[in-house]
């Protein structure tokens, strides 16, 4: 019997990774794409909406979700899962739809805020399996491995009742599959920066007018403060053209007492972002409640100029609060005078971002040598990361790929972690990974930078005075990659992938 058959008689969660993971695209593919992608676009928002209507989903479905759809460059994700703790903590049934996940594919698609469990990951994705894959007509395209997730999540939140979806689009917008939701109740723009250039642009406004492409007449969108002017430009373009309003995220003004102190300046305009959105949603949704109470039929009036703040202030600062997205601005302690400091920082911004968070919490460890984890992935050039990262001082430098142990064979090729483009090109992934620890070199010739085969045997070099003692006092940086954190997490804080805060590492064994 195949694997493919046995899969779908056993239909449990590791068989449903196994199954997803068929959809990826292989390095091949991924280079035709690149080739076509103006010539293709126009065709997948409606390949999305055909594959819903063998789903019997249709946009008026997806649009009865309320949907808050949010892009960006930096802190689409942090945006989101504030904005998701927000409307829960106001009493809202909440789904949320992200991209990546660190540990599991079931972080993805998330109710209340915690990942679908493994038993329900597996019911809907055979559900929606069963109808999408090995249905379609001859010459019809099947759905991709981020197009049936973004499928799954929809019908995920229609199965689940939710009164909130909140879609992250994966890359760019106006040709996401999360685009095909003709009506949002909100749309939100975190950060505009230089991200997949290949497939966005090389500039600002190129990558500006692929977000802007998620929004809709007559749908209010709000922008995070300090966008770049033409990125902004781009954004008041659009929204002109087609008469919905365009509001800039005031800044917070105070913050509940918990997160005083806490939060990176990225981090509180995320948060700002976050709370702007709510209000306007919340607005919203409190006219349609009243009219439904009151019998009469669906009008609403502009969400943006309502006078009356709906926006509960005690639910939105515990939102705030309880609000959790891992893999950014992270502290764990690994053991005893060593600790990691993680953030999935991934653009030249991002990652100097990353850097003057590391540098500030570094101020008055005297004593703590410190030492740097790192890789990359995608098209982004290695000097442009890493000179963020060399006026820090480090002192040890290692460069791995995103891999969790090569020595075990359970470990280093976990089903969720497993990524076909990788499988289909180690000699690529190698190549990377000495660039990388040649650019570090090139910039900074006093580091002792190592390359190893995997995060473990990456870390544990790290940890050590190089004789194989124990360091007593070591922090450890780890950038360039959210891949490469998910297999730190993978090893040292698995319960990650059940929505839960990561606490105190795992120390290796």
């Amino acid at each position: 019997m195949s694997n493919s058959r046995q899969d779908q008689l056993q239909q449990d969660y590791p068989s449903a990774v196994r199954a997803l993971n068929k959809l990826q695209s292989n390095a091949a593919n991924l280079d035709q794409v690149l080739r076509e992608k103006d010539a293709r676009c126009g065709d997948k928002i409606p390949e999305m909406i055909r594959w819903a209507a063998k789903l019997d989903v249709t946009p008026a479905d997806y649009n009865s979700l309320r949907v808050i759809h949010v892009t960006g460059t930096k802190g689409k994700g942090g945006t989101s899962a504030y904005a998701e703790s927000i409307l829960r903590c106001h009493g809202y049934r909440t789904g949320f739809f992200s991209s990546p996940h660190l540990v599991e594919v079931r972080e993805r698609i998330r109710i209340n805020g915690r990942p679908l469990s493994r038993e329900q990951f597996a019911k809907q994705f055979w559900r929606v399996h069963g109808r999408l894959i090995g249905t379609c007509s001859a010459g019809e395209p099947e759905p991709a491995y981020f197009p049936f997730l973004t499928l799954m999540a929809v019908w995920t939140f229609l199965a689940e009742k939710v009164d909130v979806a909140i879609v992250e689009v994966g890359i760019g917008g106006r040709y996401d599959s999360t685009n095909f939701v003709s009506s949002p109740w909100v749309c939100a723009f975190s950060p505009l920066g230089l991200d997949h250039t290949a497939l966005l642009g090389n500039s600002i406004a190129e990558i500006a007018w692929q977000k802007a492409g998620i929004m809709k007449p007559g749908c209010p969108s709000v922008t995070v403060y300090g966008q770049p002017e033409e990125g902004l430009a781009v954004l008041q373009s659009q929204s002109a053209d087609l008469g919905c309003p365009l509001l800039i995220a005031p800044e917070l003004n105070e913050l509940p007492e918990s997160l005083a102190g806490r939060l990176a300046p990225s981090q509180k305009a995320n948060a700002a972002l976050a709370v702007a959105v709510c209000r306007v949603w919340l607005r919203r949704a409190r006219t349609d409640e009243a009219l439904l109470e009151a019998g009469r039929g669906l009008v609403v009036k502009n969400p943006t100029e309502d006078s009356n703040d709906p926006l509960d202030l005690e639910a939105c600062n515990r939102g705030l609060s309880l609000a959790s997205w891992p893999g950014r601005y992270d502290v764990m302690p690994y053991r005893p005078g060593v600790t990691l400091y993680i953030d999935g920082a991934h653009t030249a911004e991002s990652v100097s971002q990353a850097a003057s968070w590391f540098a500030n919490l570094q101020q008055g460890r005297i004593g703590a040598k410190k030492k740097l984890l790192f890789n990359r992935t995608g098209d982004r050039r290695p000097k442009d990361l890493l000179a963020q990262l060399v006026k820090l001082g480090f002192v040890q430098a290692a460069f791995c790929p995103n891999v969790v142990d090569s020595r075990s064979s359970s470990s280093s090729r976990s089903a969720d972690l497993f990524s076909a483009l990788a499988s289909g090109d180690s000699s690529g992934i190698r190549l990377k990974v000495e660039e990388n620890k040649t650019a570090y070199e090139q910039l900074d010739s006093q580091c002792d930078c190592r390359i190893f085969d995997s995060v473990a045997e990456a870390l544990e070099w790290l940890v050590t005075d190089g004789n194989g003692s124990d360091e007593m006092q070591c922090d450890v940086l780890v950038t360039g990659s959210l891949h490469l954190v998910g297999c730190l997490y993978a090893m040292l804080a698995p319960q990650v992938a059940d929505g839960e805060t990561t606490g105190e590492a795992r120390a290796i064994s």
